[in-house]
Formats: structure tokens, sequence, C-alpha cells
């Protein structure tokens, strides 16, 4: 992944797998990530996928809106360990945006905009 100044850091997960339609394509990991990115993925651990139009916890629903994508989320608070890899692409989107929450390895919550994002499973 980069941000707009082209700078890049990357995320690794050994092993990950997402359920069926039945519970919701709920995202289970073999363990952490490793790599220079910070680990903003396995917070999501076990946790449904949801969109606009498919919400299985109303709790939800705002979380969906104020971040302007469908994902595993399960909270809008500002815990380091979150992302918005399916946000609105482009700058000045703000939490709506393409963000990695510890870009770069950081101890703060970053939501600064990514310009590239590559997710790629290797079977």
């Amino acid at each position: 992944m980069s941000n707009f100044s082209d700078v890049e850091f990357y995320e690794t997960y050994c092993g990950f797998w997402i359920d069926d339609a039945s519970v919701n394509y709920r995202i289970r990991f073999t363990a952490q990530g490793s790599g220079t990115a910070g680990d903003s993925l396995y917070s999501y651990f076990s946790e449904h996928f949801m969109t606009y139009d498919h919400v299985s916890n109303a709790n939800y629903r705002d979380c969906i809106a104020q971040l302007g994508s469908g994902f595993w989320h399960y909270s809008c608070n500002s815990q380091i360990g979150r992302n918005n890899l399916n946000g609105i692409y482009g700058l000045g989107k703000g939490r709506q945006g393409i963000w990695w929450g510890t870009f770069g390895n950081l101890s703060v919550q970053n939501t600064s905009p990514l310009k590239t994002v590559q997710m790629m499973v290797r079977y």
C-alpha cells in the first residue's frame, strides 16, 4: 500500500479464511499480521461482513454510513487497529476514504488517504 506521497508499506497474514453466507462471511485469521504497515486487520477477527443493504447487527448501521463502505465493521471508534480499505478513493474524504490505521507502524490511528492498496491471496 502507498500514500499520496508514494511512501510504501506492506503487511502479510500467513493464513485467513472467510466463512460462508450463513454466518455473513465472517473473517478468520491463523495469526496476526507482520510487516512494515502495522496490523490493522487482525482486530476484525470473527466479525461479519456488512454493507448498506445487509446489516447483521443494527448497531453497526451508523458505522457503515460514517465510513462510507461495506466491510467487517464492528465499531467506528478510534481504535488504532482498524482500516477502511473499501472506502472512497481520493484526497479529502476523511474517515470515508481509504486508509490503514497503523500505516507506517504508527501508535495513533492514521486516517490519511491511501493512493494504492493491493490485497493478494496465495493459494
